[in-house]
């Protein structure tokens, strides 16, 4: 049995998401800013791997991609931002 708000650890990532509205998705400074998460993952995820832990990915999800029926899954397939 869990504790209350105890999370099981179901995902094998941990997801670090940031909704954008649409129409700045492919702007200069929008995707330059999302490097510094981007980086912030990578360096998160080698530590954890070496500690046993998760890895780590940035989601950059346009505001109208979520909807009631969209799994968190389903958002990192179609909005994992990578360098």
């Amino acid at each position: 049995m869990l504790a209350w708000g105890a999370i099981p650890p179901i995902l094998s990532t941990t997801y670090l998401c940031e909704p954008k509205r649409t129409e700045q998705m492919n702007q200069k400074d929008v995707l330059a800013k999302a490097k510094a998460p981007t980086t912030w993952c990578q360096q998160a995820t080698e530590y954890e791997k070496t500690h046993g832990g998760k890895s780590w990915s940035y989601l950059l999800i346009p505001h109208d991609a979520i909807t009631e029926n969209k799994t968190l899954q389903g958002l990192a397939s179609g909005f994992s931002f990578t360098d």
